[in-house]
């Protein structure tokens, strides 16, 4: 797979109310090579997430969260998809937060996505974190077939991944991301 270089922004705004406290996510990706595309066409968007989820603890680090996400693919061949999901943290196990989080489509694909992951973030300087994370996938075979062209229910990716996040204030952050690759 080609070294592809892409933008990827994400908008969030918690909602407190009577009748909702969660949040309302806007993400997108946008492709900046003409690899994806016809040559010498830039810079088109590939896909536009619009996520809503309540997040909440019964009990001290025990997190769970609940949610729904709208998938666009514009400038794409792509039909758009929709999918609830439900999380489960551990966010108090010490030096690794284990989490797992499943997902059903129940628009296009009417199928199954799970992972597992563990991650650890850690303080370099009062407003910069440093973050490691290895995660593993697996789709049932409508997922699997959906997105993968198998009709095989099975593992289907591994990541590890190492980011930097830098807290301009308390509304704003920036942060930079590697996932290793299979190059």
């Amino acid at each position: 797979m080609p070294n592809i270089f892409v933008t990827k922004k994400a908008l969030a705004s918690i909602a407190a109310g009577m009748v909702f406290l969660g949040s309302a996510n806007v993400w997108d990706s946008i492709d900046m090579t003409d690899i994806n595309q016809d040559p010498g066409e830039n810079y088109h968007m590939q896909e536009v997430d619009f996520t809503f989820s309540y997040d909440f603890s019964p009990v001290e680090g025990l997190d769970l969260g609940v949610g729904v996400v709208y998938y666009a693919f514009p400038g794409t061949a792509l039909d758009s998809t929709q999918e609830a999901y439900a999380s489960v943290t551990l966010s108090e196990v010490t030096f690794v937060t284990p989490l797992i989080t499943a997902y059903y489509d129940f628009d296009e694909i009417e199928g199954w996505y799970a992972t597992a992951a563990l991650e650890h973030e850690f303080e370099l300087t009062e407003n910069l974190d440093r973050g490691v994370s290895a995660s593993r996938g697996f789709g049932d075979s409508d997922y699997n077939m959906g997105y993968w062209g198998v009709d095989d229910s099975g593992l289907n990716d591994l990541n590890l991944s190492a980011s930097l996040s830098y807290q301009v204030n308390d509304a704003f952050s920036a942060g930079y991301m590697v996932l290793v690759g299979s190059d």
